[in-house]
C-alpha cells in the first residue's frame, strides 16, 4: 500500500507543491518542517557532524594568589603599617647578641643562609654585622618582600646566629627595589634606625661581590 499523499484535484497538488520548501542542504529534494527544512539524508548528515564536532573546555579560572601580585601590590600592602613603640621594643629584642663566642666563618654563614639573601620585588631589608672571635668581620643584607615590618626580614637571620652562638648587630634598615637587573637600596628603619649616616654603601658592596652582574645604586632618600 502506498504511503504518498491522495489529492482531490490537479489544484491541491500545486497548491501542495508551492508551500514546500527545497531543502537547506542544495541536494535538490524537499525539505520538511520536522526535519528543520532538511531532507531526511541531509538533516542525518548535519545531526552527524555536530554530534562528532564537541566544543573545546574553556580553560580554568586563574585565582589571582599573593605571590602572583606584582612587587607594586605587595608595597602597599605593607605600607600601611606603622611602627609603634611596642614594634620599635620587639626591634631591640632581636637588634643585637653581644655574648656570642662563634666564629663568623664561612661555615656559620652558610647554616644562615648566606651573605646577600634579596629575592626579585620591593621590600624592606636589613644589614647585619656579625663579628669573628678571630678574623674579619661579615656583613649580611636581608630583604623580604612580604615583611610587614623591617624586624620581619631581620628574624630568621638573627634567631639563626642567636643560635648557633654568633655575635651580631642589626646595623639598621631600608628598602630594595629589585627587578632581576637593577637594584636601588635608599631609605631608613624606624625599628632599626642607623647610628650616623645610612650604610647603604656598606650594603652595596655586599651585594656587587655576591652579585656582580646586578647594576646597584643608592639613595638616603625614601621609605
Amino acid at each position: 500500500m502506498s504511503d504518498a499523499p491522495k489529492f482531490q484535484n490537479s489544484n491541491d497538488l500545486q497548491q501542495t507543491v508551492a508551500k514546500r520548501t527545497m531543502c537547506l542542504g542544495n541536494c535538490g529534494f524537499f525539505g520538511h518542517p520536522a526535519t528543520d527544512d532538511f531532507c531526511s539524508v541531509c538533516y542525518k548528515k548535519r545531526n552527524a557532524v555536530s554530534t562528532n564536532s564537541k566544543p573545546e573546555p574553556k580553560p580554568a579560572p586563574v585565582t589571582p594568589t599573593t605571590a602572583m601580585l606584582p612587587p607594586q601590590e605587595t608595597k602597599q600592602q605593607t605600607a600601611s603599617l606603622t611602627t609603634n613603640d611596642q614594634d620599635k621594643a620587639a626591634a631591640a629584642k632581636i637588634r643585637e647578641n653581644v655574648d656570642g663566642l662563634a666564629d663568623a666563618g664561612d661555615e656559620l654563614i652558610e647554616k644562615v643562609g648566606g651573605d646577600v639573601v634579596v629575592p626579585i620585588g620591593i621590600g624592606k631589608y636589613v644589614l647585619i654585622e656579625v663579628y669573628p672571635s678571630s678574623g674579619v668581620k661579615r656583613h649580611l643584607v636581608r630583604m623580604d618582600p612580604n615583611a610587614g615590618y623591617h624586624r620581619d626580614a631581620a628574624s630568621p637571620a638573627c634567631m639563626s646566629l642567636s643560635k648557633l652562638g654568633a655575635k651580631y648587630k642589626v646595623l639598621g634598615g631600608g628598602r630594595i627595589n629589585y627587578d632581576g637587573a637593577k637594584m636601588t637600596i635608599y631609605g631608613h628603619s624606624y625599628g632599626f634606625p642607623w647610628e650616623g649616616e645610612p650604610l647603604h654603601g656598606v650594603t652595596a658592596d655586599c651585594v656587587k661581590r655576591y652579585m656582580p652582574d646586578v647594576e646597584v645604586e643608592t639613595s638616603n632618600e625614601g621609605y
